[in-house]
Order: C-alpha cells, then structure tokens, then sequence
C-alpha cells in the first residue's frame, strides 16, 4: 500500500450531480424562487435553465 494520495483516475467515479458552474459535486440545492437556486456545498446560484 502507497502513502501517496489516489490520482484522479484512481479515485472512485461520484454519483452526485456536478455544479454547472464551478463542476464541484452537488449534494444540495436550496430553491429560493421559481429561477433562483443554490448548490451545496459550493454555494454557487444557478438558474433553472442550468439544473
């Protein structure tokens, strides 16, 4: 066994959503109104189109 962290090809595929925005798996998204929304852990706003 390495003590070297894995690479990215080593590492295990998310099965979460990826913000369109900054690509940072998405757990959450907060709905503030029919076209404002907010992705956690990120915290990016995206609009409906963009989910």
């Amino acid at each position: 066994m390495s003590d070297q962290s894995p690479t990215e090809d080593e590492r295990e595929a998310s099965s979460l959503p990826r913000c369109p925005r900054c690509d940072t798996p998405v757990a959450l998204v907060t709905s503030r109104g029919p076209t404002e929304h907010i992705c956690s852990p990120c915290g990016c706003q995206v609009g409906s189109p963009d989910l």
